[in-house]
């Protein structure tokens, strides 16, 4: 499946702005606007929620191992 943030391509535009000085929103600001890799399909263009690293595969492998034992030994202490 063509990856849907990058349409294909693999990248995406990145557009930054940068301004002197301690207060962002009183002066004049120069922009750049580069290329970077989609994060999404890490370049490939080809989407697979299982490369896609903004989303939160460790719940899906913490629900597939199942419960937790308790090893400490204090369930049943009682």
């Amino acid at each position: 499946m063509t990856c849907q943030w990058c349409t294909g391509s693999g990248f995406v535009q990145r557009s930054l702005l940068h301004v002197p000085g301690p207060d962002p929103f009183g002066g004049e600001g120069e922009s750049a606007v580069r290329a970077g890799q989609c994060k999404h399909c890490r370049g490939s263009g080809v989407y697979d929620s299982e490369l896609d690293p903004t989303l939160e595969h460790w719940r899906r492998e913490a629900a597939e191992e199942g419960p937790q034992e308790d090893t400490t030994g204090a369930a049943g202490a009682d």
